[in-house]
């Protein structure tokens, strides 16, 4: 990353080999007409610690960008954290020192996306080729199934807000026919992993933040929250307040920690 041209490069070589190192999880570059999301995104089923993973995640994603584009670029830096706010917010201020937005819907750094052409100082264009090479003979964390490799894609076009399933085919280099005979095989169909990745993305929300059972449902993709009742009691076994009720937190899950 230090030898990519531009920080849009740079970031976009973390989104694209995170994969070869850990899975699990899946980061992500961004973008909308003003502003860029570097963020992360678990897709992984059930898996315990959510707040944990988001403020790792979130300091991951600021360190990095704090070293690219200079520590005096951090004041154009917003945090989001898809978790609730802490009781004591002190250490989150004093670790990352610019703003921070609590019960946010994605983990991630926020930044003018102006920003993304801004050069790498020092990046040296010789060495960034035999490194791109070695990463790609020597560094691979496992071979990733087309309904894991799925998951990912959709996970991140949750939040993007468009994942039908001509683009996501398109992003996973196949025709809508060729996914769909490939998921056959495997035995599901997109509609049911599209579903569970909602649910599992609902989940996170439900345990981490205090976001409300119909904000929660618009930024899954529903129109209306009875549709993701319907959906979470078929993947969940309850509807979404019994299970957020069941954790015996109320939408609170976070508030007594920090780091």
């Amino acid at each position: 990353m230090r030898n990519s041209p531009t920080l849009r490069v740079a970031l976009q070589d973390f989104a694209i080999n995170q994969h070869r190192n850990a899975h699990g999880g899946v980061t992500y570059l961004l973008e909308d007409k003003m502003h860029a999301f570097f963020g992360y995104a678990v897709y992984q089923p059930n898996v315990p610690g959510q707040y944990l993973i988001c403020d790792g995640a979130a300091m991951g994603a600021f360190t990095i960008f704090s070293e690219l584009a200079g520590t005096g670029q951090a004041s154009a830096l917003e945090v989001l954290l898809a978790r609730s706010e802490p009781r004591d917010v002190s250490h989150y201020r004093h670790s990352f020192g610019v703003k921070l937005a609590f019960n946010a819907d994605q983990t991630a750094v926020v930044f003018p996306r102006r920003m993304l052409d801004q050069p790498i100082a020092g990046a040296d264009v010789r060495r960034r080729i035999v490194i791109e090479k070695r990463i790609q003979t020597l560094w691979h964390a496992g071979y990733i199934d087309l309904v894991t490799q799925l998951r990912r894609e959709l996970r991140v076009a949750l939040i993007r807000g468009n994942f039908s399933a001509t683009t996501i085919a398109e992003q996973l280099g196949m025709s809508r026919r060729t996914l769909d005979r490939r998921l056959n095989a495997s035995g599901v169909n997109f509609q049911e992993v599209l579903d569970e990745t909602r649910c599992e993305y609902a989940q996170q929300l439900l345990e981490c933040t205090r976001m409300t059972i119909a904000n929660i449902a618009t930024i899954v993709g529903y129109a209306d929250p009875s549709i993701l009742t319907r959906g979470f009691v078929r993947w969940a076994g309850v509807t979404p307040s019994q299970w957020r009720a069941k954790l015996g937190r109320e939408a609170d899950t976070c508030a007594g920690f920090a780091f």
